[in-house]
């Protein structure tokens, strides 16, 4: 292999990069909204593959020490710039928002959103958000509501502990009809402990620094705030209870209370490597928009972010009926024609999830079809972590590491409809607004109308892969489409080199802490491969603790290189341990990638397998 010559940029970023990764790392963590991120895993930092030796020249020793002072005062003097240019756009971004909208105190809003993530935090770890369900949305509830009942069959809870908030600040709204969507960043640290009765192993303890995004939604110009607990429903009047249940909705006149049309309701945790990618927090793409706005031409109260939320919800209820092999509550949301097939699926391919996220919801596209229906294609990012099990009550750990998926659901409703207050999602009949008393009711007890007809809300008619999510793209007519679909979106969670680097983390972490010849590998890789030195810290550190998913791209020639690398890190310590060789059999054969399948050539997106700055090693072997 031909050798690269070493620049002054190259040389620059390799001595920072060993600088800044010989902090050390932190402990990843889960909490309340942790998605698949998360910050630092035990162990020392990196070292040398050529190892020490006693002695040498003192004034070499100086000489060096001092580069690298030089190099860190460099870099410090650089982040504070960048921190002043960050604080600066900040400030005006949050300046024109108060300009546009005098009536909105952010200023109050900032602190309400903290005291809402501090009481989050402790309802998750106590394992009850009934204190926070004002506040969270339908969807929101249903992802922390369903882990914790998952988690709850395992044996497993995650209490928090010194919960620190350290800045929030506005990063960007948007309208949508009537309604508007904030996004406010978040950075905080927490400590954290996983327990699990039915599999010890998967527990742990950690503390950790991040960034979220948390959005919330809001009727324009709604008095209420989140600081405010509704005493009497806004509607009828009627006193309410101090806490609510599944249902945040007024029993005497059943006006949902949830919705935003009152007050700021929290629609969507995003992580911050995940946060610009995906989320319905911002403008749509143009030509999606511009069908948005042509759909909410007939139906005003149409929201992209609600129908979502909607998806979120649908989706965790179908993993707990997997779960639970209780199938009932699929009758108010799925068709009819489909819900036997999907059923049977999910009894056969039941499993518990020790670990479930949804990292990303997003509307993808919209259809008008031959039968006088709108058809709507939401995709769905998940990482998660099984447990099956067994004859006599033992559990079976099925994921060796978090993994990450992506499901396409399909959403129907006849044309012509106007989305109301009153919504199936939310255990409420869309025309008459009856309680659902019995989820296994497929239509109102009170006035008999089918939840399932599309006749006043969505229902769920299809779910794809990602193979059946492209078929379903070369099928749907020219003359009936709306908008195109990019099956490739979600590879912008990150690049393709930081998906292969990160997977690279897992697998050699799927034997237990780095040794000295892997912390040598990955040193020299990040190097190679000019990686952020913080971020390759805090993807150590979720590799180590078993919170970093294993991403593959969409594109075929592209996830073969992926599982080369892959392969060639299992041998960055010149020996692939029977875990490793497991962990990569499970895992390739799960994506149908074949064990003794040779790398393509490369084609720039990738770097090559084994860049010139790695320590020697002996020559890669198929796995």
């Amino acid at each position: 292999m031909e050798r690269k010559k070493l620049s002054l940029p190259r040389i620059f970023a390799a001595f920072a990069g060993l600088s800044l990764l010989w902090i050390g790392f932190s402990e990843a963590w889960g909490r309340a909204g942790g998605g698949g991120g998360g910050g630092g895993g035990g162990g020392g930092g990196f070292s040398s593959s050529r190892g020490g030796g006693g002695g040498g020249d003192p004034a070499v020793a100086l000489a060096l020490l001092g580069i690298i002072i030089v190099i860190l005062i460099i870099v410090a003097v650089g982040n504070a710039i960048v921190s002043s240019i960050q604080k600066e756009a900040r400030e005006k971004r949050e300046a024109l928002f108060r300009s546009q909208y005098p009536q909105e105190n952010l200023t109050a809003l900032k602190k309400e959103v903290e005291r809402l993530f501090v009481d989050v935090q402790k309802a998750w770890g106590n394992g009850d958000m009934t204190p926070v369900r004002q506040w969270l949305s339908d969807g929101v509830y249903q992802r922390f509501h369903v882990q914790l009942k998952m988690m709850g069959e395992v044996g497993a809870t995650n209490p928090v502990d010194d919960i620190s908030i350290y800045e929030t600040w506005l990063h960007s709204w948007s309208i949508s009809g009537e309604f508007m969507v904030i996004r406010m960043s978040i950075n905080a640290s927490i400590t954290e402990t996983m327990r699990c009765t039915a599999a010890p192993s998967l527990g742990y303890s950690s503390s950790a620094t991040f960034v979220e995004y948390w959005s919330f939604m809001k009727r324009t110009g709604a008095p209420g705030s989140l600081g405010e607990t509704l005493s009497q429903c806004p509607s009828c009047g009627a006193p309410l209870p101090g806490g609510f249940g599944e249902v945040c909705r007024c029993e005497a006149c059943g006006n949902l209370l949830n919705t935003g049309a009152y007050s700021w309701v929290l629609t969507e945790i995003t992580q911050a490597e995940q946060g610009s990618a995906h989320g319905g927090t911002g403008p749509a793409n143009g030509p999606l928009q511009a069908q948005i706005q042509r759909l909410r031409r007939e139906d005003p109260n149409f929201l992209e972010d609600q129908l979502e939320d909607h998806a979120s919800n649908v989706f965790m209820q179908l993993q707990w009926s997997r779960a639970s092999k209780d199938m009932g509550i699929l009758s108010r949301f799925v068709d009819a024609s489909v819900r036997p097939g999907l059923q049977q699926h999910l009894i056969e391919n039941s499993w518990h999830h020790f670990r479930l996220y949804t990292d990303g919801v997003q509307l993808m596209d919209l259809v008008s079809t031959s039968d006088g229906e709108i058809e709507a294609a939401i995709c769905v990012v998940f990482s998660f972590q099984r447990l099956m099990k067994r004859p006599k009550g033992k559990w079976e750990v099925l994921d060796p590491g978090i993994r990450q998926d992506t499901l396409t659901l399909l959403f129907r409703r006849k044309k012509g409809v106007i989305t109301g207050s009153k919504s199936l999602f939310a255990l409420v009949c869309p025309a008459c607004g009856g309680p659902m008393g019995d989820t296994v009711e497929s239509a109102c007890s009170y006035c008999g109308v089918s939840f399932t007809s599309g006749e006043h809300d969505w229902r769920l008619t299809k779910i794809l892969d990602t193979a059946g999510f492209n078929t379903y793209e070369t099928q749907i007519s020219g003359k009936h489409r709306i908008i195109p679909m990019d099956p490739r979106l979600f590879e912008k969670l990150g690049s393709v080199t930081e998906m292969a680097f990160k997977n690279m983390l897992v697998v050699m972490a799927a034997d237990g802490p780095y040794n000295e010849g892997e912390k040598a590998y990955i040193n020299a890789l990040a190097s190679e491969w000019n990686l952020s030195p913080m971020s390759v810290k805090e993807w150590m550190g979720q590799a180590q603790c078993g919170r970093l998913p294993v991403r593959f791209p969409v594109r075929p020639h592209l996830k073969t290189r992926v599982a080369a690398l892959m392969r060639e890190a299992a041998l960055a310590d010149d020996s692939v341990s029977s875990t490793e060789h497991a962990f990569l059999t499970t895992v390739l054969s799960e994506h149908k990638i074949l064990p003794e399948s040779p790398p393509p050539p490369d084609d720039g997106h990738l770097p090559p397998p084994q860049g010139q700055s790695l320590p020697p090693r002996t020559k890669p072997r198929n796995t």
